[in-house]
């Protein structure tokens, strides 16, 4: 079987399997020397830079590079020797914008997103800070999430991309996920019991924060079985391509955390329905539901030999995730406090509605910053009050203008992009780059029929 070979942004067209085994390797290496992470990911973003500057982003290199530092930032701050903790969003934010200012043809500027992350600049005076140091880290924590987004907006909007231009987006965001997964198995401990867990745990997510690794990993079973059903042909293999969803799928479910799996799972049923609805699904309904029935009986085996391995606490975890009551599988009723943090939120903005709280100010109302907000939308109520209220209406209402425009092919898209977007944001905030690049990517236009190389317009 001849191997695939893409144009990625790198010197010479490399065949896609070579480039997998590759980012096996790159784990084994971070895995032996975990400064590796940052020097790789800090060398790949300045190459980036150059890339687009002396090409003048001629054939979307940015849009490629950013997808990828977005989907590697997990494994920089899993090493735990990050440059700085906020390395995606800042590098995809620039990488953007950079692209953007180096193209020829002037694009329309969408206002909306310009004025969605102005309007949560004036709660930034608000509250006051202890020192300089403070001041740039809670900034910098609530605000590089929502400023990666409008850079993804900006860049985004509108971007036209053939078939097989698509295929190589999504190639580039799974390659660094491939690392992630490899890399989870070398730190997951020998010998290790999960028959008495009852809560997502570090052990099985490479040491790190188990919600923000299951969001990465439900992003990747998200847009692996998205090329699946668009008929992308990454790997000149059905088997191959089959394979990175259920074990993106795999992975997410072993960290116990259930926000990025469920969230993966729901977005991508969402693109169904809009698959269906489109017309696609009728024309070719058998194999929709051939391919719908393949993907539900292997995650049921998955489930199983997972279940089984862990002595039923991964049943027991999901279980919680619809009941009340707090027996065996620990955080049942209260999702890890997100619930109350929301509430608490809602207090917050009600005792300070017109300018908000200020950044992280929510955290300082409720009396403990230990606790940030997980949810983004009461995040910005609470910080940023009545002007973060209008934020959050541009957020929400602007896919619904989007979607109105959009073809068949690439309402599918938006749906499905601007879902995991959403629900990230719902039980992560927007911890990682992810949220924000995919608001970004559900607006794009992609010609799924088109298969030259030249974008058409």
């Amino acid at each position: 079987m001849q191997s695939a070979v893409y144009q990625v942004p790198i010197r010479s067209s490399i065949p896609v399997y070579t480039l997998v085994g590759a980012h096996i390797l790159l784990a084994i290496a971070i895995y032996l020397f975990p400064q590796f992470a940052s020097i790789y990911g800090s060398l790949f973003f300045l190459y980036g830079l150059l890339k687009i500057i002396q090409t003048g982003n001629k054939n979307n290199e940015a849009a490629y590079f950013a997808v990828y530092l977005a989907c590697y930032e997990i494994i920089v701050r899993m090493s735990k020797y990050e440059v700085i903790y906020e390395f995606g969003k800042y590098t995809v934010t620039l990488v953007l914008l950079i692209g953007m200012l180096m193209e020829r043809n002037p694009r329309k500027i969408p206002v909306r997103a310009i004025l969605y992350f102005f309007l949560l600049i004036p709660a930034i005076f608000v509250r006051s800070y202890e020192s300089f140091i403070s001041f740039r880290e809670h900034i910098s924590f609530n605000l590089s999430g929502p400023l990666c987004l409008m850079a993804s907006w900006l860049y985004f909007s509108g971007r036209k991309f053939t078939k097989i231009e698509f295929e190589r987006l999504i190639f580039q965001m799974i390659l660094p996920l491939v690392s992630l997964c490899i890399f989870i198995i070398l730190r997951v401990p020998t010998n290790i019991d999960t028959s008495g867990f009852t809560n997502s745990t570090k052990a099985m997510s490479g040491g790190f924060g188990p919600n923000q690794v299951s969001s990465a990993l439900g992003f990747g079973f998200f847009i692996a079985s998205l090329s699946v059903l668009l008929r992308q042909n990454i790997f000149n293999s059905k088997i191959v391509q089959y394979v990175f969803p259920f074990a993106f799928l795999g992975f997410g479910i072993l960290t116990f955390s259930r926000g990025g799996v469920i969230t993966g799972i729901f977005s991508f049923l969402l693109s169904c329905v809009i698959y269906i609805q489109s017309g696609k699904g009728s024309r070719q309904f058998s194999r929709l539901f051939s391919g719908l029935v393949f993907f539900g009986i292997v995650s049921y085996l998955l489930w199983s030999f997972i279940n089984n391995i862990t002595d039923n606490s991964i049943s027991r975890r999901y279980e919680s995730t619809i009941t009340s009551k707090k027996g065996e599988a620990g955080q049942s009723g209260n999702y890890s406090n997100r619930v109350d943090i929301a509430f608490e939120d809602i207090e917050a903005f009600e005792a300070h509605p017109i300018l908000g709280n200020g950044p992280e100010g929510s955290a300082i109302f409720r009396g403990n910053e230990d606790f940030a907000a997980h949810t983004e939308f009461t995040r910005l109520l609470a910080d940023h009050g009545l002007f973060g209220v209008v934020a959050l209406l541009i957020l929400i209402l602007s896919p619904v203008y989007y979607y109105r425009k959009r073809k068949e092919d690439n309402r599918i898209i938006l749906i499905g992009f601007v879902s995991i977007s959403f629900l990230t944001m719902l039980h992560a905030a927007m911890r990682l780059a992810i949220p924000g690049l995919a608001f970004g990517l559900a607006l794009i236009d992609v010609n799924l029929q088109e298969h030259s190389l030249e974008r058409t317009g």
